[in-house]
């Protein structure tokens, strides 16, 4: 849902390290990566 809530690769990184732990761990060091 934050990925699509927030386009910015920026947003995610400060909020990644909270919100992974619970919604996408694996998704999330992927997902920033790329991007």
């Amino acid at each position: 849902t934050i990925d699509l809530s927030t386009p910015a690769p920026i947003t995610i990184d400060l909020d990644s390290p909270q919100i992974p732990s619970n919604t996408n761990t694996t998704d999330s060091p992927l997902h920033l990566s790329p991007k």
